[in-house]
C-alpha cells in the first residue's frame, strides 16, 4: 500500500485502541488517565483536522497518531510531541499494525505523505539507500554499567525514604537491581528500576511533578517488566500481571513472586501479541489498578487470553480501600499477603467458591448492577422487566403485531438514552425504518390522524416536514444507532464479526438487535433446524463473551396467533426455549385478555371459524389493542404482561 493509505490505517487503527473517557465524546490519554475522573473528559479528535488529537490534561495537542506511537514506544518524549519525528517512529507504527509500504514515497514529519520527485520509478521498487534511510538499524544501549552505578548509590537517604515510604524492603531492591540517580534528566532524582540491559524504569521522587512521574526514554520502546518469568520452564506456580512495575514489585514484597508490570494500561496489547508469538504454561492471575482505566483494561485482557486458550482468572488482590498493590502493601501488609495467597490457591483451583466469594464476587455484583441501567423506554415494561442484561433475548410474534415497530421504537428509545444500538435489518432497507421513525416523531408531535406516514414522507416532495423529522431524529439518536442493511444471504458469523470490530473500534459495548431469526443463515450445510439451533447459541455466546444484550425477533406460525404465545410456539425455532435468557410473546389481546369485550368474545366463540373472524377484526383495528407477555426471564420476574395501542399508520406503540 502507498503512504498516504499506511497513514489513514494508522491513524484508523490507533483510534480503535483507544478507550472511550467516561463522557463517551473522547477518549482516554494512554498517558496520564484523563477522561476516567468525574467530568470524564479525555482527549478529543480535532474535528477540523481528522487524525489530530489533544489531551486536555495538557499532556500534548494536536498530535498525529504517529506522535503518539512514538511516545508510546520512547522513540519521543511528550514535550516533543509536534516536532520532527525520527524515522523509526513510522517503522514502528507499520510494524504495529502489520503494515507493508510498497511505494517509492517517503513520510514527512508528523504522517504527511511526500512524493520524491521520481514518477516514472514503478512504484513498487524502492531502492537499497531509500530503505536504510526510511529503516536504519535500530540502536541498541546496553546500560549495565549505568544500572551498577545506580545500584551503588542507592543508599543515599532520600532514596532509602522514598524505597521505605513505598514498603520496598532491601531484599527487593537487591533482587531487582534497583538503584538511584540524583542527577537524571535535567537534574532530577529518580529511581531507576531495570527492565533489560536498555530499558528501565525511571521515577521521579521530588514530589514536584504530578504528572510526569516517570520518564520516557529516547529510542527505547516500553517494555514489559519481568517478561520472562512468562517462560520460567522451572517455575510452574501462578504468575500475576499487575499494571506497574511498582505495583509488580510490591506483589514480590508481599509473597507473590515474580509479577509482571505493563508499565501503564495502554501496554496491555504487548503482553498478548507476546503471548500470540508463544504462549505460557503458566496460570496468570490478572490483577490491575481499581480505577476505571485499569478494569477495563482487565476485562480486555482477560478476554484476549481466554480466546488464545491460556489459563487465567481475574481476583482482586486490593480491595476496594486501595487503587493498586503498592498502596495496599503500604496501609495493609498482612491483608495484601493474605489475598495473594487465595488468589494462589484460587489458581489452582479456579472455580472454588470460597475463593470467588473473598476474591470476585462483590465486582461481579457491582458489574451486574451497573448492567442493568439500560432500559426500553417504555415505562410501565422498564419497571416490570427489572433493566435490560447481558443476555440473549428473544421477542415471538405471529405477522402484522409489531414486532419490528416495537423493537424499532426500543432501538430508537435506547439510543436516545445513550445507549449505543446495532439494528441489524435483514428485510427492511435503512431508507425504511428511518421514514417510520420520521412518522413516529410527527406524530408524537400532534397525535393528528392525518400526519404523514413513512410512505408519505418516502413519497413527499415537502422537505420542510422531512427537514424536520430529520432534524428531531437527528437530536434524539445522534450517532449513537446504526442500521445495518442484510439480505436473504446475511449469516450470523458476520453479525459476531460486525459486532466485535465495532467493540474494537470505539471501545463501546452496544445493544444489538436482529431483525428476524428466520432469515438469518447459519451454516449452509446443516439442516433449516439445525442451523436455527446454531444461530441460537452463536448469538448465546456472542452476548457473554461480548458482554452485551442480544435482542433476536421470531415469528411463529400464522395460526398461532389464536393462541397465546407459549413455549410450544417456539419448538420449530431451535433452542430459544433454552438459549434465551429472556422471552417475551406478542399476541392479539382479545386472545389473552377475557376482561375486555373483544376477549369476551373470542372467549365465547364456539368453533375456530368465530374465533378467527374475530381476530381478523382486531388485528384490521387502528390502534390495534396487542399485549406484550414475558414467558421467560432470568433477571426479573417471569410472568407478566404489559398492554400497548399500536397504530401501524404511524409505526407508533403506547402502553395502555
Amino acid at each position: 500500500m502507498n503512504r498516504e493509505q499506511a497513514r489513514e490505517i494508522v491513524t484508523a487503527s490507533y483510534r480503535a485502541g483507544l478507550q472511550r473517557d467516561k463522557n463517551g465524546k473522547g477518549y482516554i490519554c494512554p498517558f496520564c488517565g484523563s477522561g476516567t475522573g468525574e467530568k470524564g473528559t479525555g482527549i478529543t479528535e480535532n474535528p477540523k483536522a481528522e487524525g489530530r488529537f489533544t489531551c486536555w490534561a495538557g499532556c500534548f495537542s494536536n498530535a498525529s497518531a504517529f506522535d503518539l506511537i512514538a511516545c508510546e514506544t520512547g522513540l519521543i518524549t511528550k514535550e516533543e510531541i509536534g516536532k520532527s519525528l525520527p524515522p523509526e517512529a513510522f517503522t514502528e507504527a507499520y510494524k504495529r499494525y502489520n503494515i507493508t509500504i510498497d511505494d517509492n514515497t517517503k513520510i514527512a514529519n508528523n504522517g504527511k505523505s511526500a512524493n520524491m520527485g521520481n514518477q516514472t520509478k514503478e512504484a513498487n521498487s524502492t531502492n537499497e539507500a531509500d530503505k536504510k534511510q526510511e529503516e536504519p538499524e535500530k540502536k541498541h544501549y546496553n546500560r549495565t554499567a549505568y544500572y551498577n552505578e545506580c545500584a551503588g548509590r542507592i543508599d543515599a537517604a532520600v532514596a532509602q525514604e522514598y524505597l521505605h515510604n513505598r514498603g520496598i524492603s532491601k531484599k527487593a531492591v537487591e533482587h531487582y537491581h534497583i538503584g538511584f540517580d540524583p542527577h537524571h534528566d535535567n537534574g532530577i532524582p529518580r529511581i531507576i528500576v531495570p527492565v533489560d540491559d536498555e530499558f528501565y524504569i525511571a521515577r521521579r521522587i521530588d514530589g514536584e511533578d504530578k504528572i510526569k512521574k516517570y520518564y520516557n526514554l529516547t529510542g527505547v520502546p516500553v517494555k514489559l517488566f519481568n517478561a520472562a518469568a512468562l517462560y520460567d520452564e522451572e517455575n510452574t506456580a501462578p504468575l500475576f500481571v499487575a499494571e506497574g512495575t511498582f505495583n509488580a514489585i510490591a506483589i514480590y514484597e508481599a509473597g507473590g513472586g515474580d509479577a509482571i508490570g505493563l508499565n501503564g494500561t495502554s501496554h496491555r496489547n504487548k503482553l498478548l501479541e507476546l503471548l500470540q508469538k508463544k504462549k505460557t504454561k503458566r496460570t496468570l492471575i490478572l490483577c490491575l489498578d481499581n480505577d476505571e482505566a485499569g478494569q477495563n483494561a482487565e476485562k480486555d485482557l482477560y478476554k484476549g487470553l481466554q480466546e488464545m486458550g491460556i489459563k487465567c482468572l481475574q481476583y482482586d488482590i486490593i480491595s476496594k480501600e486501595y487503587d493498586d498493590p503498592n498502596e495496599r502493601l503500604v496501609s495493609d501488609r498482612e491483608g495484601l499477603e493474605n489475598a495473594i495467597q487465595a488468589a494462589i490457591r484460587a489458581a489452582a483451583k479456579p472455580d472454588n467458591v470460597q475463593d470467588y466469594l473473598t476474591g470476585v464476587l462483590f465486582n461481579d455484583l457491582d458489574y451486574f448492577k451497573g448492567n442493568g441501567n439500560r432500559k426500553t423506554g417504555f415505562k410501565k415494561l422498564d419497571q416490570k422487566m427489572n433493566g435490560i442484561y447481558t443476555g440473549l433475548y428473544c421477542l415471538a410474534a405471529t405477522s402484522s403485531l409489531g414486532k419490528t415497530t416495537i423493537m424499532h421504537q426500543i432501538a430508537d428509545q435506547m439510543a436516545a438514552a445513550g445507549d449505543d444500538v446495532l439494528y441489524f435489518s435483514l428485510e427492511q432497507s435503512r431508507l425504511e425504518l428511518i421514514t417510520k421513525s420520521f412518522a413516529r416523531l410527527l406524530y408524537q408531535k400532534t397525535f393528528e390522524p392525518n400526519s404523514p406516514t413513512s410512505l408519505d414522507l418516502r413519497k413527499s416532495e415537502d422537505y420542510e416536514a422531512l427537514n424536520l423529522a430529520a432534524g428531531l431524529y437527528y437530536k434524539m439518536v445522534g450517532d449513537r444507532l446504526s442500521i445495518i442493511e442484510g439480505n436473504f444471504d446475511f449469516n450470523v458469523f458476520q453479525i459476531v464479526d460486525y459486532v466485535k470490530q465495532y467493540i474494537s473500534n470505539t471501545g463501546i459495548r452496544p445493544v444489538v438487535i436482529i431483525d428476524y431469526l428466520q432469515i438469518l443463515k447459519g451454516n449452509s450445510d446443516k439442516s433449516l433446524r439445525e442451523q436455527t439451533d446454531e444461530i441460537v447459541t452463536t448469538l448465546k455466546r456472542l452476548s457473554r463473551n461480548e458482554d452485551v444484550p442480544v435482542f433476536i425477533i421470531s415469528s411463529i406460525n400464522r395460526m398461532s396467533y389464536l393462541s397465546p404465545v407459549s413455549f410450544e410456539s417456539l419448538k420449530e425455532s431451535g433452542g430459544i426455549e433454552y438459549s434465551c435468557d429472556c422471552i417475551l410473546g406478542l399476541n392479539l389481546r382479545c386472545v389473552v385478555d377475557e376482561t375486555t369485550q373483544a376477549g369476551k368474545e373470542f372467549e365465547n366463540a364456539k368453533t375456530e371459524k368465530q374465533k378467527k373472524k374475530i381476530a381478523e377484526r382486531e388485528k384490521s383495528a387502528i390502534p390495534r389493542s396487542i399485549q406484550l407477555s414475558c414467558i421467560k426471564n432470568r433477571y426479573g420476574i417471569t410472568s407478566f404482561y404489559q398492554n400497548f395501542y399500536y397504530d401501524p399508520v404511524h409505526d407508533y406503540l403506547s402502553e395502555e
